[in-house]
């Protein structure tokens, strides 16, 4: 298992799934302060302010990691069903333990990692290679506090949506490294789709398109905006255009 400090950024889901895969291992959940009996019984870390949205959340998480002088810290979504190992093309279950637990090894093997997550379930059954760099780094991730801090990467607040895609790419930006791993995955449902957590973010009109312009705005080189087939507005990023590393 992972020795690394778990924060799990939580919203209205004092029983979400995530705290049932983290069952047995210690965690904090870092909520808003008018939830603090809605959460009672865990273990919490309480921001200032309610209302001001998940990177800062986030950055809260972060702020902590550092104070207490960690190296490396993992921050959760509160809805990840389960982990999953990928075996050839098939994806079996496994626990928290494992997943976080062997995903670790290459942070600790490699300098210049800011980031290191796992991957999308959907994703990483046709997977051909162990680890993908410098894209997205999504739902569990861990975050390398003691090079964010040398770097100056903080989480930007002004974002109501794309706040951690935002972060990543701060980190590649920056000259860190992303690396998520192929072989181990979570599931969890669709963004705002279930009760809590930003669901009353993403049901604001035009909310996801205002963040992707947001996005593009900032990041003029490597980020545009897209319709998808479906309909919905989104950021594309040109993940290549941020920065050209060497390999790993």
């Amino acid at each position: 298992m992972s020795d690394w400090s778990i924060f799990v950024n939580s919203k209205s889901r004092p029983d979400g799934p995530t705290f049932k895969t983290l069952e047995g291992i210690e965690h904090t959940v870092v909520i808003e302060p008018h939830e603090r009996e809605l959460y009672a019984g865990h273990n919490v870390a309480v921001v200032p302010e309610s209302g001001k949205g998940l990177p800062y959340s986030r950055q809260f998480a972060l702020d902590l990691a550092q104070r207490d002088g960690l190296q490396w810290y993992w921050v959760l979504d509160d809805d990840i069903k389960h982990f999953s190992r990928r075996e050839g093309t098939k994806l079996v279950r496994c626990d928290a333990a494992e997943a976080l637990g062997e995903t670790k090894a290459l942070a600790e093997q490699t300098e210049g990692v800011a980031q290191v997550a796992l991957e999308y379930a959907q994703f990483a059954w046709s997977a051909k290679k162990a680890w993908k760099l410098d894209s997205y780094a999504d739902v569990a991730v861990a975050n390398n506090a003691a090079l964010l801090k040398s770097m100056g990467v903080r989480y930007d607040t002004s974002f109501p949506l794309k706040g951690d895609r935002d972060f990543t790419i701060q980190c590649i930006a920056a000259g860190a490294r992303v690396a998520r791993t192929t072989k181990y995955a979570f599931v969890c449902p669709k963004n705002g789709s279930n009760l809590g957590g930003l669901q009353d973010t993403y049901a604001t009109t035009d909310v996801e398109k205002v963040s992707s312009e947001m996005l593009a705005r900032k990041w003029g080189w490597c980020v545009t905006t897209q319709t998808k087939p479906d309909g919905r507005q989104d950021a594309k990023i040109h993940w290549k255009k941020i920065v050209s590393p060497p390999s790993l």
